[in-house]
């Protein structure tokens, strides 16, 4: 896979708070989208993540069904860890 700096199972950041990745797929350009901005179909655009959320930003545990798509993740600040280990 390209350039992927994250793996299954890394606990992550991302729009809702803190969580840890179930899962990785590529994301490419189909059929329909390929007049919207140009691209090829096929072309590769970049990673989704499925994560599971553990809590919000604020430590407050999340549902534990809470499963989120995101293409935009980043790595777990020291806060975040620390949450993940009190909650663990």
């Amino acid at each position: 896979m390209k350039d992927l700096n994250f793996e299954i199972g890394q606990w992550i950041g991302c729009s809702e708070g803190y969580g840890q990745i179930m899962y990785i797929r590529a994301y490419y350009v189909e059929d329909y989208e390929n007049e919207r901005k140009g691209r090829k179909n096929g072309e590769f655009i970049g990673y989704m993540y499925i994560i599971k959320i553990l809590c919000g930003f604020d430590g407050k545990i999340k549902k534990s069904n809470r499963i989120k798509n995101d293409t935009s993740v980043e790595s777990i600040d020291k806060k975040g860890l620390k949450f993940v280990e009190k909650i663990k």
